[in-house]
């Protein structure tokens, strides 16, 4: 595990030997999954895979019954290699599904072939989304996605856990993840600050929050029903007909 400490840092500001207690960390393949770790890099790969076949590839320090940060940094180099339908996310979270217990100070990439609100790079805050770059392939979308965003914003009372859109507009127009970019998570306490290629562009205050650090890959979005006795956001996976990783280099 000691390589994936050199090409992805993550500290503690309240303790800096806070990761050196972790052990490193832990790597989960489920599916048609792969981690492949060198010198100088990692891959994440997931798929090919059908539409009822789960895919993920995930690297994460710490579990959801003992999430060691309530503040941290967390720094990745990393490009995309090819197309991709389902979830991409580096940062911190709780590691809950349950609606009232997940949270989330993270970079998240969504895709799909079908109607979504949420499609494009984002700065996730809770259930909150904020565009780095929006994805959209009719006007019909476009509409809908401006129509949830002015919704989420200006709406009466937005349920807290439903996923939201914070801004109608993007802050990165046209961001190409396909190429490297260093993207940076700086948390402490009630404040996070988010940083590509060392520009600084977003701030957001967060919830107290007590989260581990992951960076995964998974064939899969998620929804939330309210009528759903567990409320708990729930999996709907995606198929892909080629081999997708997130490659993740020495900094």
């Amino acid at each position: 595990m000691q390589p994936l400490l050199l090409v992805v840092r993550v500290e503690s500001m309240e303790d800096r030997r806070a990761a050196r207690r972790l052990g490193g960390w832990r790597l989960v393949e489920e599916g048609v999954a792969k981690i492949e770790q060198g010198d100088n890099s990692v891959k994440l790969c997931v798929c090919p895979c059908t539409a009822l076949e789960y895919s993920r590839a995930e690297i994460v320090s710490g579990t959801p019954l003992k999430p060691p940060y309530r503040s941290g940094v967390l720094e990745v180099k990393a490009r995309f290699s090819g197309e991709f339908y389902g979830t991409v996310a580096w940062g911190f979270w709780s590691g809950w599904l349950q609606a009232d217990r997940f949270y989330a100070v993270r970079f998240t990439y969504i895709n799909t072939p079908g109607p979504y609100p949420l499609k494009g790079m984002f700065i996730q805050v809770g259930a909150g989304y904020i565009p780095v770059a929006l994805h959209s392939t009719s006007i019909m979308e476009k509409t809908r996605g401006l129509l949830a965003a002015l919704k989420s914003i200006f709406g009466r009372s937005p349920r807290r856990e439903q996923p939201r859109l914070l801004s109608p507009r993007s802050i990165i127009p046209g961001f190409d993840p396909t190429k490297p970019h260093i993207y940076r998570v700086a948390w402490r306490g009630r404040r996070a600050r988010f940083f590509i290629d060392g520009r600084l562009v977003a701030r957001r205050r967060v919830r107290d929050a007590v989260m581990m650090a992951s960076i995964s890959v998974e064939n899969a979005l998620y929804t939330l029903n309210p009528e759903d006795p567990g409320l708990a956001f729930r999996r709907l996976t995606l198929e892909n007909a080629e081999e997708f990783c997130l490659e993740i280099s020495r900094l």
